[in-house]
């Protein structure tokens, strides 16, 4: 069985046959869903070979969440300037 078969149940059918490509933008929620979808898999498994995609989720909703805050934003900005005059 696959592991989009496994989930299916704990997702809701129309959820776990959407398509991988589509166009809707990347949120923090959709990214905070991917965790815990890969959670429960994880948990049904009891296996970590998703572990590296669990870091990588991690990581991105981080980084979403940082590049959002305005002051980040804003020193990311002078940081960038401070590196195209050098």
């Amino acid at each position: 069985m696959k592991p989009r078969d496994r989930i299916a149940p704990l997702l809701g059918q129309s959820r776990a046959l959407r398509r991988l490509d589509d166009d809707r933008p990347i949120t923090a929620e959709r990214i905070e869903h991917a965790l815990i979808v890969l959670a429960r898999l994880m948990e049904l498994e009891n296996e970590p070979r998703y572990a590296p995609l669990l870091d990588r989720l991690e990581r991105e909703l981080a980084v979403y969440r940082q590049e959002r805050d305005p002051i980040s934003r804003a020193r990311r900005i002078l940081r960038d300037l401070t590196i195209d005059a050098s």
